[in-house]
């Protein structure tokens, strides 16, 4: 991740910041349907962007947005086996898709003292999101006794 922020004297409260930056998500979600013929893209590009407002020296008020990002797995005509525990077969290629909204995040950060080489904090908080599963393709997906399609949402509790 990049971060820029700004620097702050011994006994002086910082000033507010903001910050941005790029993660690389790695979602495992869908490892677990690897087989011949599956092609599963596990990774993509999330952006963020966060102000700190700190209050004291040591003590900073943050919050912020992670973009959303997606992970899918495109299935062959006929395959079965297990995902999250639960029985699965197709009949159709499929493409299953995992995509996240915005995320939202609130917190605290707690630093040591700015004003020496070495610096270190902690951070605690909320972060909220929302996942959706979508089917798309020719076919039909049975997962766990119940059909789902490209004009169906798909629920996967794990």
């Amino acid at each position: 991740m990049v971060s820029v922020s700004s620097l702050a004297f011994t006994h002086e409260i910082p000033k507010p910041s903001i910050n941005s930056g790029l993660v690389v998500v790695y979602d495992k979600a869908f490892d677990s349907l690897s087989g011949s013929g599956v092609t599963i893209d596990n990774s993509d590009i999330a952006v963020n962007f966060s102000l700190t407002y700190p209050v004291s020296p040591s003590i900073a008020f943050e919050t912020g947005v992670i973009s959303g990002f997606e992970a899918s797995v495109d299935l062959p005509d006929s395959n079965s086996g297990t995902f999250h525990g639960k029985s699965y077969s197709t009949d159709g290629t499929l493409t299953l898709k995992a995509q996240t909204d915005t995320s939202y995040l609130a917190g605290m950060k707690f630093s040591t003292s700015v004003n020496k080489p070495l610096n270190f904090y902690a951070r605690t908080g909320l972060i909220f999101w929302d996942v959706d599963f979508k089917v798309s393709g020719s076919g039909t997906l049975t997962y766990n006794g119940s059909t789902y399609n490209s004009k169906s949402f798909l629920k996967v509790d794990g």
